[in-house]
């Protein structure tokens, strides 16, 4: 196996139809998700090839990915809707504006935003109000290393980290230690399940009831109560779905 090329991470489709609000839940065998025990892997990005019949576009409600056995859905849930479509095939992008979840072979947290996992990925794939007929494939992108190539190419993880706010004037100062990169430490890691508080991870969602504006603070509350803040620096409105949905640089978490 080769290392340091960027290769397809995850490869699924979906055949026959798919039942109107029923989820498809492929196994990481399913999909070829699966790491040997040595390797771990991060995703850089996504492509989704919608399903369409007759001409016509049907409801691939939402695609989540699942690292090492968990639903990342609270920070990564995607529309496979052919007019919404929030990963297109990367060849059918108009000018390179591919959604990207970080930069890879970053030891910078604000950039090294990528899914990061140890053992396996999959997807679960949910319709909508209607049947899916025609067929739909999944692919993610990304990075494998072997455990002992992650202190070269990594080294330590930049901690403490600053964002500034340049709207208010302001710097927030994410207050941890750095972190040396190994097999033991790759989901502490931004983008990985583990870390501790401030959390770093991409955000890209579906089913958002607020427009998003750059340079404010949106609150989020999910289930286990702890509130989450999300600082736009300056970025580009893409409006890209409908609720419309802007890039994120990350998502900090506070207890």
């Amino acid at each position: 196996m080769e290392h340091y090329e960027l290769r397809v991470l995850a490869d699924y489709t979906h055949t026959g139809v798919q039942a109107a609000n029923t989820t498809a839940k492929p196994s990481p065998r399913d999909v070829l998700g699966e790491l040997e025990r040595d390797e771990r892997a991060e995703v850089v990005f996504a492509e989704i090839f919608s399903p369409v019949s007759g001409g016509g576009e049907e409801p691939l409600k939402k695609v989540i990915p699942v690292l090492d056995g968990e639903k990342y859905g609270e920070y990564v849930s995607l529309s496979g809707i052919l007019s919404s479509v929030m990963a297109p095939p990367k060849r059918s992008i108009w000018g390179g504006k591919l959604y990207s979840f970080g930069t890879p072979m970053s030891n910078n947290p604000l950039l090294s935003t990528t899914l990061k996992y140890s053992e396996s990925i999959t997807f679960e794939c949910l319709a909508g109000a209607a049947q899916i007929t025609a067929d739909y494939r999944i692919r993610l992108w990304g990075y494998v290393y072997k455990e002992t190539e992650l202190p070269t190419v990594f080294g330590n993880m930049l901690f403490p980290a600053a964002m500034i706010d340049r709207a208010r004037g302001r710097t927030l100062t994410l207050d941890k230690a750095a972190i040396l990169v190994n097999g033991d430490t790759w989901k502490t890691l931004p983008g990985g399940k583990d870390q501790s508080i401030p959390k770093i991870n991409p955000i890209i969602l579906d089913n958002n009831k607020t427009y998003l504006v750059p340079d404010e603070v949106w609150p989020l509350q999910l289930g286990d109560g702890v509130e989450e803040r999300v600082l736009w620096q300056g970025i580009e409105d893409k409006r890209i779905s409908e609720p419309k949905v802007q890039g994120v640089i990350g998502i900090i978490c506070w207890d």
